[in-house]
């Protein structure tokens, strides 16, 4: 199978570079890049909080994602935080790309071990990163230490929300706010973290 190329129209707009971000990760997953893979047409993600849409055209492994919504394509009602999918409109039309996209829709992200790694190779280059990062997942327990031990900042929080937050699907900042992630050390180092969070979200890390 060809290897799934990603990209994204000129000047998007964040909720694109996202989306674009969450599925090169996912990209990652034999099972995403099989279904991705199969897929032929277009269909528009459009949120059921905001009108915000993002239009995802497929062709022979290649996944291309715009603004603009086509008229009469097949639409999928969906949480763009989660991306829980509640709808899918015109499914009739189409309903083998409808089963596929919803399965398409799920999460594919790898082990929050693994993000929190590719996530610290990139982050840790940035100025005034922490000199290392010391990580506790509350559900058994586990912790991962990277890069320097000594005046390392310490993050917590459970499997779920820990993979969230370095697979690029939570900011720091917010994930504190919200009580999904808790931290000590520096003011500072927390500041830059949070923004190496909220640039992995948008795929520039």
């Amino acid at each position: 199978m060809t290897e799934l190329t990603i990209s994204v129209e000129d000047n998007p707009v964040p909720v694109v570079l996202v989306f674009a971000a969450r599925m090169r990760r996912f990209a990652s997953s034999p099972a995403f890049e099989r279904i991705a893979g199969r897929l032929a047409g277009t269909v528009t993600l459009q949120s059921t909080a905001t009108p915000e849409t993002v239009t995802i055209e497929f062709k022979q492994g290649h996944i291309h994602l715009y603004r603009r919504a086509p008229e009469h394509s097949l639409t999928v009602y969906l949480d763009l935080d989660t991306g829980e999918v509640k709808r899918i409109s015109h499914a009739w039309r189409h309903p083998l790309m409808a089963l596929r996209v919803r399965t398409l829709m799920r999460d594919y992200s790898p082990r929050w071990q693994d993000s929190a790694k590719h996530f610290w190779q990139a982050a840790s280059q940035l100025q005034g990163i922490p000199p290392g990062v010391k990580i506790h997942c509350l559900d058994d327990n586990s912790t991962l230490e990277l890069g320097t031990p000594e005046s390392a900042m310490e993050i917590e929080g459970t499997a779920g929300n820990l993979a969230a937050l370095f697979g690029g699907e939570l900011i720091l900042a917010d994930a504190i706010l919200k009580k999904k992630i808790a931290t000590a050390g520096r003011m500072q180092h927390m500041a830059v973290f949070s923004e190496a969070t909220m640039m992995n979200l948008l795929g520039a890390l």
